[in-house]
């Protein structure tokens, strides 16, 4: 009647180490969700000690967990049938562990072979706050979640990370690092070569091409090669954009640069309502050639248009020949 849940062993002889005795035989034991990690040649990650003719199948439920060896996954469980009549000492992989005994049948073992037993790992975090790692090189744990460059931890949590020396960082394809400029926003578009998760994209502005500041973060998470964000506040004029991400190495780099011309027209009048003249502001935001300022009534008829030049950013309107009403007024600066 033992319960062995949630745990993770990394790193000694055996991670998991179970005798069954004629007299007290094991029974009713619960063993899931665990990661047990042998590192060395030496070491396994589980070792089943018989001292007679029972099976582990027996023992009760093993499932959902990790037997990992990645210097060998095919030595990962021992199996010592010591007792009258049999002393033999057996090495298996999980597959074969699962085919005899039918249990485990929903565990796995390593995601990735090693070579250097530098490249497998044990982070943890025993403080009461969340801490983030930098870790220089790409890693991916035991699930083959890709941990690229920064591992964030919970507090008093662990994860043990395999070195991915294959692992190819999907690069940004700057070519296709696009915008358009809508009614009063700028939408920006980019893709990736590969989905990945754990990238961050940092969106940086600048007005004049030297100093940029960042407006928006977009985190990837496996949704895909194509990404967007927003400019909800350009500016009249030339708004300027890159995109700041981290290569395989940590180090940060940028995008081209795109610049995208913004022109949005504002129209101020005042008094409102009036009876003699009206006030026409526009700012500067008009574009150069002229505009046409159109006044129409209620009934969709045109009672009253001028024209001026686009330079000018403020005009008085004569309307005492208006008769007493509601009225729309147009403006049309280059189309």
């Amino acid at each position: 009647n033992n319960k062995i849940i949630n745990n993770t062993v990394y790193d000694f002889s055996q991670q998991l180490h179970i005798e069954n005795f004629p007299i007290f035989s094991i029974r009713n034991t619960f063993i899931s969700n665990n990661n047990f990690v042998a590192k060395t040649t030496s070491q396994t990650a589980l070792y089943i000690h018989l001292y007679n003719d029972d099976s582990p199948s027996n023992f009760g439920t093993f499932s959902n967990n990790v037997y990992a060896r990645p210097i060998d996954d095919n030595k990962t469980i021992s199996i010592n049938q010591e007792y009258p009549g049999r002393s033999i000492l057996s090495n298996v992989a999980l597959d074969s562990w699962k085919q005899i005994y039918h249990v485990d049948l929903q565990s796995s073992s390593s995601p990735k072979k090693i070579t250097d037993l530098g490249d497998l790992q044990l982070k943890f975090n025993a403080t009461h706050s969340p801490n983030t790692f930098w870790l220089n090189e790409t890693f991916q744990d035991l699930s083959g979640h890709v941990y690229n460059n920064i591992l964030a931890l919970n507090s008093f949590s662990s994860v043990v990370l395999i070195k991915d020396t294959n692992f190819t960082l999907p690069t940004l394809q700057s070519d296709n690092f696009q915008g358009k400029a809508t009614e009063n926003k700028i939408e920006l578009m980019w893709s990736i070569s590969s989905p990945l998760s754990d990238l961050t994209f940092e969106i940086e502005k600048s007005t004049d091409g030297i100093n940029f500041y960042t407006i928006d973060h977009i985190h990837t998470n496996n949704q895909g090669l194509i990404y967007h964000s927003t400019d909800s506040n350009p500016i009249n004029g030339m708004n300027i954009y890159r995109i700041k991400f981290p290569d395989e190495y940590g180090k940060l780099k940028y995008s081209k640069m795109i610049v995208i011309p913004f022109n949005r027209m504002t129209l101020n009048l005042f008094p409102n309502p009036a009876s003699n003249y009206i006030n026409i502001d526009i700012g500067k935001n008009n574009k150069p050639g002229k505009t046409t300022l159109s006044i129409k009534n209620v009934n969709g008829q045109t009672v009253m248009v001028t024209e001026y030049k686009a330079t000018i950013s403020h005009k008085s309107i004569d309307i005492t020949n208006l008769a007493q009403g509601t009225y729309l007024i147009t403006l049309n600066n280059n189309n």
